[in-house]
């Protein structure tokens, strides 16, 4: 499979803490976060999951990406319901279009 995904904070941090997160890597070409889910991964705390995360951004597979300004109402609504990383994830991944969240 190749693409772009977009991901939440809950898999990365599952399946770094099996030791899996390379298969997003091996699954799709680019694999992008927003700000507030690499705020909730709280890379150095020593979370499970964190250090593989940590890694995968630092050999660049895995890409922190801001939503456009204009997408703030979409989010501003979302975040009454979902959590800020989940809020942030969906309006970026109707931005960049891609077919898996």
């Amino acid at each position: 499979m190749t693409g772009i995904v977009v991901a939440d904070t809950g898999p990365l941090i599952g399946l770094g803490r099996v030791g899996l997160l390379h298969l997003l890597r091996d699954l799709y070409d680019r694999i992008l976060i927003p700000p507030a889910v690499h705020d909730e991964l709280r890379l150095g705390s020593g979370r499970p999951g964190a250090e593989q995360s940590a890694e995968a951004l630092a050999q660049g597979w895995l890409q922190v990406r801001e939503p456009t300004p204009t997408s703030a109402p979409s989010r501003c609504e979302l975040v009454l319901v979902l959590d800020p990383g989940e809020a942030e994830a969906i309006v970026l991944a109707e931005e960049v279009k891609c077919r898996f969240l």
